[in-house]
């Protein structure tokens, strides 16, 4: 009995903590939205190509090089295990007009597979934490 206690309450904190990170997550991008509202060209300057040998798979962190009023920036931002830009490819970036270093590249996607991740798994923990409350 006290091991379905410790379960349950495991689960709902669990999927809490998944769901406060699914939230901020949101949050995150949609006030990244709200004040990137100026653009520029940027260029990728190196994919970032590492190799997991144990999982033999590759993951990509490219960095994006762009200038706002003479002053250069870069970027760096992991995709996953797909390689979405190239060396020298052209993208846009959105900056924050009051900090050009806040920005987001719209060939990089945003974190949208994060967010529609994480709330799922708070909602399958909180779940499985009422299966246990009432098992």
């Amino acid at each position: 009995m006290k091991d379905l206690i410790i379960m349950e309450r495991g689960a709902f904190l669990l999927g809490l903590l998944f769901m406060v990170l699914g939230g901020y997550l949101w949050w995150h991008g949609k006030e990244l939205k709200r004040l990137c509202t100026e653009q520029t060209r940027g260029v990728v300057v190196d994919e970032g190509r590492s190799r997991d040998f144990k999982r033999k798979n590759e993951t990509y962190i490219p960095k994006v090089s762009y200038s706002v009023l003479g002053v250069e920036y870069t970027k760096q931002k992991g995709t996953g295990n797909t390689r979405k830009v190239s060396t020298g490819q052209s993208v846009t970036v959105f900056y924050d007009p009051a900090n050009p270093q806040r920005s987001y590249v719209v060939e990089l996607g945003t974190r949208s597979v994060a967010l529609w991740a994480v709330i799922p798994a708070g909602v399958v923990c909180i779940l499985l934490g009422l299966l246990f409350r009432f098992a």
